[in-house]
């Protein structure tokens, strides 16, 4: 991920898809602006809900900006399924969430449990 793409996975993030669901998107299309950009019609065929569909058409942006202000604090971190710090243990579990909100040392989330 690069730094460019974090509001627009924030953005879909606060589309409330599926973890999964957004796996499959991402895995589609390559970027979450790609998934933002992509029609109604081709997001219908990944079985996506209409109010998700609404909500990956029109972002929550005042969302995204308060998550970005947040991440501006000392220690705060976002973590997402496919960065180095993301929990190994999480990626195991059923539903593992396709990000993590963090405060503080990351290197304790993956300690055992």
């Amino acid at each position: 991920m690069t730094p460019a793409d974090l509001p627009d996975r924030l953005a879909l993030l606060r589309a409330n898809a599926h973890p999964g669901k957004l796996l499959d998107l991402l895995a589609r299309y390559g970027t979450a602006r790609a998934v933002l950009d992509a029609d109604r019609e081709a997001l219908k065929q990944f079985n996506i809900r209409n109010e998700t569909i609404d909500a990956i058409k029109s972002p929550d942006m005042a969302g995204v900006e308060r998550d970005l202000a947040w991440l501006e604090k000392p220690g705060h971190q976002i973590i997402f399924m496919d960065d180095e710090a993301y929990p190994a243990q999480l990626k195991n579990i059923i539903d593992p969430p396709w990000m993590l909100f963090a405060i503080g040392d990351v290197e304790y989330l993956n300690q055992t449990q």
